[in-house]
């Protein structure tokens, strides 16, 4: 089997898309923007397996979130309240997810299929379908558990 071929089976049914990405990216065009990654953020990191990468993103965001109430109301600053400061940092956190996303999911889409040491094609499908395509199990949950803690965070303020 050849790169491009094992390259189809990690990006499953986005294979169109993201071996185009790849191609811009082995040519030096580092960052490039995803769409989903942009309007889903850790949702869509944790759809493409990105779960590490998630995490940090969902980490990231919610300390600037905690931090700027803490700052906000230390030093009584209201405009950190106003609409337009949590649009503005909302805006900020999807423009930087959709731009980083591609780079590093086809940083990690090259590092498994250069780390792959199985012969078999059969296995070699099988090991690379596994790290790579989607998991909308994971992005579901990972969406309910948002919307739980969110909800238990404005009823019990754990934060």
């Amino acid at each position: 089997m050849n790169k491009d071929q094992l390259y189809s089976i990690y990006f499953a049914n986005s294979r169109a898309y993201f071996l185009n990405k790849l191609r811009e990216f082995k040519e030096g065009n580092r960052y490039t923007f995803n769409l989903p990654s942009f309007l889903l953020g850790g949702v869509y990191f944790f759809y493409r397996k990105m779960y590490k990468e998630g995490v940090i993103l969902l980490i990231l965001i919610y300390t600037e979130q905690i931090l700027s109430l803490n700052i906000a109301t230390t030093f009584n600053l209201t405009f950190m309240h106003d609409t337009g400061y949590n649009i503005f940092m909302t805006f900020l956190f999807a423009t930087v997810s959709g731009f980083i996303f591609n780079r590093l999911y086809l940083a990690k889409a090259i590092k498994v299929i250069d780390n792959i040491q199985i012969q078999e094609d059969e296995e070699a499908k099988k090991y690379l379908r596994k790290q790579g395509g989607t998991s909308i199990v994971s992005a579901l949950l990972l969406a309910v558990g948002m919307v739980i803690f969110a909800w238990l965070n404005a009823t019990y303020f754990l934060f």
